[in-house]
């Protein structure tokens, strides 16, 4: 099962454009509408060529043991399911929202995978393993090392330009939603569903991929306990202003009875001394 990294840059791009058809597929028979089921502008979902890629690295050779096809079964669960799981945590860390969620599917984790994509992740990963990949595998043992590079590096080409251009359309995204003035995650959610409806198509997709998008509430939780810290600062803050100034100002208080009391003293001395001095006179 060894690939070089040209095979890998192929096998990589075309199960990532299988698994965007398949996406496709399941989105027209549900709803008999076409999307683009990705991220990315082009017809591909990167997701399930690193998972046919760390499926055949890491369990590649299982198929040819005894009762192989249960533990590729299993295998393909384990790893794809993890896959989704932290492609999800990441985008809601990254981005603020959850672009998926599963919460009211049935022995789900957190929203992000449940047990029917698993099963899938696992049927199709013995379907890969002992039928698709096999053949795919001598269809590169044909192609020239030249041909090879040459296609990898049109793909790298490709995908690379539609990751930048996605990146910067999910940086425009991100911006707008910590640019809400609501912290209420449904007016959040729609604001940004109405924002990627004016937006071009490189935005626009994204809004029918993921129909279920929705600021995520740790967001909200964040955003709420960061004004809740900041105006705790103000308010301390304002505290320690106060303070500062009432104690300045006890101070010039201090400062003016401490000068009233001095020259109250040096009157009553003089008048002292004029009284000691008219009495002496008056005795003379």
């Amino acid at each position: 099962m060894h690939l070089h990294l040209s095979e890998v840059t192929i096998v990589f791009f075309i199960f990532s454009f299988l698994g965007w058809c398949m996406e496709v597929f399941l989105k027209l028979v549900d709803e008999h509408i076409f999307v683009n089921r990705g991220f990315l502008i082009g017809p591909y979902c990167p997701v399930y060529g690193f998972g046919v890629i760390f499926i055949i690295f890491m369990i590649g050779d299982v198929l040819t043991l005894p009762y192989g096809i249960f533990p590729v079964f299993l295998s393909g669960m384990m790893i794809c399911g993890v896959l989704e799981y932290f492609v999800s945590w990441f985008l809601e860390k990254r981005y603020h929202a959850r672009w998926w969620d599963y919460s009211t599917k049935p022995l789900n984790i957190h929203g992000r995978v449940w047990i029917g994509n698993l099963i899938l992740f696992g049927i199709a990963s013995v379907v890969i393993m002992a039928g698709i990949y096999p053949l795919l595998r001598v269809f590169l043992d044909g192609l020239s090392e030249c041909m090879k590079w040459t296609v990898s590096c049109i793909i790298i080409f490709i995908m690379g330009a539609d990751v930048l251009t996605t990146r910067h359309a999910m940086r425009a995204i991100r911006h707008q939603i910590e640019g809400c003035s609501p912290d209420d995650t449904e007016e959040i959610s729609y604001y940004i569903h109405e924002y990627l409806h004016q937006m071009p198509y490189t935005v626009r997709h994204l809004d029918q991929a993921f129909p279920s998008f929705h600021i995520s509430d740790s967001f909200i939780k964040q955003r709420l306990t960061k004004a809740k810290t900041d105006a705790i600062r103000t308010i301390q803050k304002a505290d320690t202003v106060f303070e500062m100034k009432k104690d300045a100002f006890r101070s010039q208080i201090k400062d003016q009875f401490s000068k009233e009391e001095q020259k109250r003293i040096s009157r009553k001395s003089v008048y002292n001394n004029t009284s000691m001095k008219k009495e002496e006179k008056e005795n003379e």
